[in-house]
């Protein structure tokens, strides 16, 4: 296994961390040369796991169900970064590059490299039923981007799962169940809670970004979701499939870059960004460079 050192901090140390095979680490050049250039050390994923004042990033050719299970059962690894066979340079150049811009103080890349002075739009909903007027104009803005036919409705997908989710799940009780289940009805929050929607354009992605003010979600129930799918396989999402889980992971397989934020009792926050292109095929391909940030009231 691969280390990319330590930082120090006010109080503490954050170690980012390469889990992968080392034979394969050995067989790309570029890689292995950066990391001993920029004096990280070869050492055993465990050791770094086993300390919870190191975190992580994985770095990874596998499949999906065992990346997922890789974060569900390792709470130091907070950031999945795949590297795909048919793109492996440019993965790998992506991968160098996100590490260097990992900072202890903000340790969100895809947060922190969003340029939102691009575009930017912003609403603040307290209504369920506004969301979708809200919606339709997320898809009418998609259009006019320089994406393929079905990209708005994907987007509009994506932005229907996560609102929808915000106003009837999040709000539970002290059981943890869904205080309005029904989705057929309507659901209004009184000042100051409301769901925070947005969407843009960063020059190279439309992204979309959602927070509820409850912080009932959490990072377990999240993988657990999405590893239920992945175990199924059920990755032809278009179809339609339903079942607990299925719209989290559609979001899962088409973005490009993803962030959940957690923090308990406060706000789930939600940023999905999706790649601009004309061609279907080149979406499809990617796989997501995938953040999960659990903040606890110990966090600084």
């Amino acid at each position: 296994m691969l280390s990319l050192g330590l930082v120090k901090t006010a109080d503490k140390y954050i170690s980012m961390v390469i889990f992968t095979k080392l034979d394969w680490i050995q067989s790309q050049p570029r890689l292995l040369s950066w990391a001993q250039s920029a004096g990280h050390e070869l050492i055993e994923a465990g050791t770094a796991i086993a300390d919870p004042s190191r975190v992580g990033v994985l770095v990874t050719r596998e499949a999906d169900m065992n990346n997922l299970g890789l974060l569900r059962h390792n709470q130091s690894i907070l950031a999945l970064l795949p590297i795909r066979d048919e793109e492996i340079e440019g993965d790998i150049e992506r991968t160098i590059k996100y590490i260097e811009r990992l900072s202890p103080e903000k340790p969100s890349v895809v947060l922190n490299n969003h340029n939102e002075g691009f575009e930017h739009f912003q609403f603040q909903i307290a209504k369920s039923e506004d969301r979708w007027k809200l919606i339709e104009q997320l898809g009418d803005y998609v259009r006019t981007k320089p994406v393929f036919e079905t990209f708005p409705d994907m987007a509009k997908t994506i932005a229907s799962e996560l609102l929808t989710n915000a106003f009837y799940n999040a709000p539970q009780d002290s059981s943890g169940r869904a205080i309005q289940p029904n989705r057929a009805d309507q659901v209004a929050f009184t000042p100051p809670r409301f769901v925070d929607f947005s969407y843009g354009d960063d020059g190279t992605h439309v992204w979309i970004r959602v927070g509820d003010p409850f912080g009932t979600f959490s990072r377990d129930k999240l993988l657990d979701h999405l590893m239920a799918c992945a175990s199924r396989d059920q990755l032809v999402v278009r179809e339609g499939v339903g079942g607990a889980g299925i719209g989290l992971f559609m979001v899962f397989r088409w973005a490009s870059e993803l962030l959940f934020v957690f923090e308990p009792g406060r706000e789930t926050f939600v940023m999905v960004k999706l790649l601009k292109t004309k061609r279907m095929r080149t979406f499809d391909s990617q796989r997501a460079i995938f953040e999960v940030i659990e903040r606890r009231k110990t966090d600084a």
